[in-house]
């Protein structure tokens, strides 16, 4: 599930900004594994470099790991994130699960569509249910 992009500062990645998607998966502070040109971080969450965005998400196994979705909270455009930041949270039938935010930035949009029906987490993690998108990343 998509959670957010983020514009990224060329100045602080410019490895990432050229036409490199797999530049060491510590830049972000991830794991290593790496899956169609996502990074994932030991949350489950995933970031996808888009141009000069980020598109961060969580993994299918952490939608799977938390069953039926229930509800969605996700940052509000314009809000500043620091690496590691809670920025929103996953309610399932099962429990609550923060979202942490893997990379800074500022978020440009979220995708409203999962606050409002939560269960296209457990469709998808991959597709177009996207959480949020955000600019800036440092």
């Amino acid at each position: 599930m998509v959670m957010y992009c983020i514009r990224i500062i060329q100045r602080l990645f410019p490895s990432i900004i050229s036409e490199s998607l797999f530049a060491p998966a510590y830049r972000f502070a991830t794991s290593q594994c790496l899956f169609a040109g996502r990074y994932y971080t030991r949350n489950h969450e995933w970031v996808f470099i888009e141009s000069d965005t980020a598109v961060v998400g969580i993994s299918d196994f952490a939608q799977a790991a938390l069953g039926d979705i229930v509800y969605v909270e996700l940052p509000e455009v314009g809000k500043e994130l620091n690496v590691g930041d809670s920025v929103g949270a996953l309610e399932s039938v099962k429990v609550v699960s923060d979202i942490h935010s893997p990379i800074s930035g500022t978020v440009t949009e979220k995708n409203t569509e999962v606050e409002i029906t939560p269960s296209l987490i457990n469709k998808s993690a991959f597709d177009k249910e996207e959480a949020y998108n955000g600019t800036d990343i440092a």
